[in-house]
């Protein structure tokens, strides 16, 4: 199968360390493919801006201290 359509955010949840690990919250999806595939990962966005069910997405590598990972970024190309 190849995947090659933008994926639409089905549902996502926000964690919030604790206080002492000084981490920001971060956002996690499912996001489904047209193509018939839902795949879980991070969700990346400015910080005041809310994920919304339903929204395009786009994959995007973002670089974490333990390396890269992938990641899903709003579809619009000035996120």
């Amino acid at each position: 199968m190849e995947i090659v359509s933008a994926p639409v955010l089905y549902s996502y949840t926000i964690l919030h360390p604790g206080p002492k690990s000084a981490k920001p919250p971060t956002a996690l999806g499912l996001v489904d493919f047209p193509e018939g595939l839902r795949v879980f990962g991070r969700l990346i966005f400015p910080p005041d801006r809310r994920p919304m069910i339903g929204e395009r997405l786009r994959a995007c590598i973002i670089d974490m201290e333990d390396g890269p990972i992938f990641a899903f970024c709003p579809a619009e190309a000035d996120a």
